[in-house]
């Protein structure tokens, strides 16, 4: 990875061999991208880049086998890394000890989001349901049932985003949100809001407190 500066100067020299790059994310001291470790694309792993300009290469666990952590995150509370891949689940990466984790090691996980804080992540599974992982321990600490049985197949499929108090699902077959209490799965809240809704973002914030309060 070749390091360049905002007007495009180079300030520091590629130094190791990755490819096939896909997922990225930075805690502002370090940079972290998913990819391939080998031309044939029969290995991979995590490509860390330091502002110092050092670079190093974490290895995928193994028997993983010829698959990248396409999307990697950034969990600024618990100060984590998670990377993950709809084949293989959610794993978390640590750059320090230099390796990599299962979270949650599943081919059915296919959304996976670190919640707005960045304390949590929240896996949602075709079997419509959703676990929730507490980052700085790795334990799982809830899951069940909030959602209707999802087809692998299918073209459009449920979008999830998250707060510290609910659990928000966009579903394209209903044109709706649900918003899902994350102490109590069956407090659930359904907003209608457009015929197929496939894309949800979070901006903002959070609060209980009433207009006059």
């Amino acid at each position: 990875a070749i390091i360049i500066d905002k007007e495009g100067r180079t300030i520091h020299q590629s130094k190791v061999d990755f490819g096939a790059i896909h997922g990225n994310a930075s805690d502002g001291i370090n940079a972290v991208f998913g990819g391939f470790t080998s031309s044939a694309a029969t290995a991979g792993g995590v490509l860390v880049v330091n502002s110092s300009g050092s670079q190093k290469v974490i290895q995928n666990p193994d028997g993983f086998g010829a698959f990248r952590l396409a999307t990697i995150l950034y969990a600024d509370a618990a100060d984590k890394f998670i990377g993950y891949v709809a084949t293989k689940g959610a794993y978390a990466i640590d750059i320090i000890g230099n390796k990599i984790t299962p979270i949650y090691a599943g081919a059915d996980a296919f959304q996976c989001k670190v919640d707005y804080a960045g304390k949590n992540l929240l896996v949602l599974t075709l079997d419509g349901k959703l676990r929730i992982f507490e980052l700085s321990t790795g334990k799982l600490i809830k899951e069940g049932s909030v959602i209707s049985a999802v087809n692998a197949t299918d073209t459009y499929k449920p979008v999830l985003e998250a707060t510290a108090k609910f659990a928000y699902i966009a579903l394209p077959a209903s044109g709706e949100v649900a918003q899902i209490s994350l102490t109590d799965f069956s407090i659930v809240t359904k907003h209608k809001v457009s015929t197929r809704p496939v894309k949800l973002a979070l901006f903002g914030f959070e609060t209980s407190a009433g207009h006059n309060d």
